[in-house]
């Protein structure tokens, strides 16, 4: 836990030569809310905290030896990224696994939110050095196994476009009946949008991944649902198969909509 909560303190303890700040039971008083609008004990606005299910639901897992069996890490593209891939090589898991934190997202290595950084893991969720991090999930990966008849299902789920930027990253631009670039504009207001800089936002190309889309390609592969997969030929990733989709899991016009030809 590393969230402000009433009747517990932090303190600087050794744990195998390394300094951590670790929460303790304040002497005399009652452990009790999370204060989440309150940081001076934690030090952190973005804190987080571990529970177990038994404590909700003491009948979680009738004591049966429980194991991951999905892990899904979400991106957002908007150039050629499929909406969902399965990932069988452990290296190239460890290797997303990593790049998912690579834009600082909170206050980690007291760093503004939003700083690139070149390192591996740039989380709080673990401890030890992030190239240790990522080691330890390779070893994890390697030993359960991700392909279709391992233990893990591992997959990337796209929240992006499929074909509104280039390779280059330059966004590819609707255009309306004249030809020009189409102003995107508030949708309550009419105002046209601009960005920080004052310059105007524009309407993309492509193919949105709308939330229903992601919803069930997510719960066919937690549930192991799909049967045909399409091996990407130069990732070696597996690509759900469209004419199941379409055909099977009545996800209609799947192919056509997400296909940057």
């Amino acid at each position: 836990m590393n969230i402000d909560c009433e009747g517990v303190k932090y303190v600087y303890t050794n744990i195998n030569g390394y300094k951590v700040k670790v929460p303790q039971k304040i002497p005399g008083e009652k452990i009790g809310s999370l204060q989440c609008t309150k940081y001076e004990k934690s030090g952190t606005t973005n804190g987080r905290f571990i529970f177990l299910f038994s404590e909700l639901n003491p009948e979680w897992g009738n004591n049966r030896e429980k194991s991951l069996k999905t892990e899904a890490l979400s991106f957002k593209k908007y150039d050629i990224l499929e909406p969902i891939f399965r990932v069988v090589d452990p290296k190239m898991a460890a290797a997303l696994d990593s790049a998912c934190e690579s834009i600082i997202t909170s206050a980690v290595s007291a760093q503004k939110p939003g700083t690139r950084v070149r390192s591996y893991a740039a989380t709080d969720f673990m401890a030890r050095e992030q190239s240790h991090q990522a080691l330890l999930k390779l070893k994890m990966y390697n030993d359960m196994g991700l392909d279709i008849d391992g233990e893990l299902a591992f997959f990337i789920n796209n929240a992006g476009f499929v074909g509104e930027y280039d390779f280059d990253g330059k966004q590819v631009k609707k255009l309306d009946e004249n030809g020009n670039p189409i102003p995107k504009k508030d949708n309550e207001t009419g105002e046209i949008l601009c960005n920080e800089l004052g310059e105007i936002k524009y309407v993309g190309r492509g193919e949105g991944i709308k939330v229903a889309d992601s919803k069930q390609l997510i719960d066919l592969i937690e549930h192991r649902k799909i049967e045909n997969w399409i091996r990407h030929p130069v990732f070696g990733y597996l690509i759900p198969d469209p004419m199941e989709l379409e055909g099977k899991h009545d996800m209609k016009d799947f192919g056509k909509r997400f296909n940057p030809l």
